[in-house]
């Protein structure tokens, strides 16, 4: 029960992280344009197709519609999911939502470093496959090729006899 959990808490995040940078651009052009985050958030809720992330920001926005304020939703949001790049956006909101700041460049920058994140995953999860491959080529693949190679060198040489080997090439 316990490594189900883990597994399924992996995927949400997974697909989370998949998903967030997109978010963030759209999101960071709707702030942009002019748009109240929030309301840039109902927004791509509304247009996009639906995902583990979306559905999160689904029940923010309930949330806020139910009574809540911001930052409450928020703390919500954070708390009931396992994403720390989530809560990594949460945190900068946040911090907008108290200090003031423009939003649309941190989300922008934010994004950004994510997809870099993403790439430098893929890239260790290449080497690690690379690194994987290596003992099936050496104990598996390589001796099937060494027999379809040498094997009729070595028939040759039992049947004919060393000269005979030696003489036919």
């Amino acid at each position: 029960r316990i490594a189900v959990n883990y597994f399924k808490q992996k995927k949400i995040r997974e697909e989370i992280r998949m998903a967030l940078p997109s978010f963030l651009d759209l999101l960071s052009l709707s702030v942009a344009a002019g748009d109240d985050w929030v309301r840039a958030i109902r927004q791509i809720v509304g247009i996009l197709p639906g995902s583990i992330l979306l559905a999160e920001w689904r029940r923010f926005l309930h949330a806020i519609e139910t009574g809540a304020s911001r930052s409450q939703a928020l703390e919500d949001l954070c708390k009931r999911n396992p994403s720390p790049e989530l809560k990594v956006l949460v945190g900068l909101l946040l911090q907008s939502v108290s200090l003031g700041t423009p939003l649309a460049p941190i989300l922008l920058a934010e994004a950004r470093q994510l997809r870099g994140e993403r790439l430098q995953q893929i890239e260790r999860r290449g080497v690690i496959a690379s690194q994987k491959l290596l003992f099936p080529i050496i104990f598996c693949i390589l001796p099937a090729i060494f027999v379809v190679i040498f094997s009729p060198l070595v028939i040759r040489w039992l049947t004919g006899g060393l000269e005979g080997f030696l003489q036919s090439s």
